[in-house]
Order: structure tokens, then sequence, then C-alpha cells
């Protein structure tokens, strides 16, 4: 989840993402993103979820 949301709310780069994460390799953030993307879209509990930690992340931000 964490991947996903830095991919997609924070609009990092899979390189920048991966080192983060502590990965060498960027293609398995790819995966990772692709992967939660598919069950946040079959999951509606999980889409619920994201949807709470993308309005909590969006919040912080404004009040920043």
């Amino acid at each position: 989840m964490a991947m996903y949301l830095a991919r997609v709310l924070g609009g990092y780069k899979l390189v920048e993402i991966g080192r983060a994460m502590g990965l060498e390799r960027y293609s398995t953030v790819s995966s990772a993103c692709l992967a939660m993307k598919q069950r946040i879209n079959r999951d509606r509990a999980l889409a619920g979820r994201a949807k709470k930690i993308e309005s909590y992340l969006q919040k912080g931000q404004r009040q920043t």
C-alpha cells in the first residue's frame, strides 16, 4: 500500500520508491503497485481503506 500511495499520490519514480524501501530493483515496486491497484479495484473494503489513507495524507499536506 505504501509503495502504491507513494506512486499515485506522491508521483515518485519507481527507482525513488525502491531506494526508500531498501529494494535494489525498481521492477519490484512496479509489480507491487500494479498488484495493489488490481486488489483495490476488486476489494471494496481495501478501496475504502485506501481512500481513508489518501484523505488523511492530503489533509496533512494542506495543514503544513
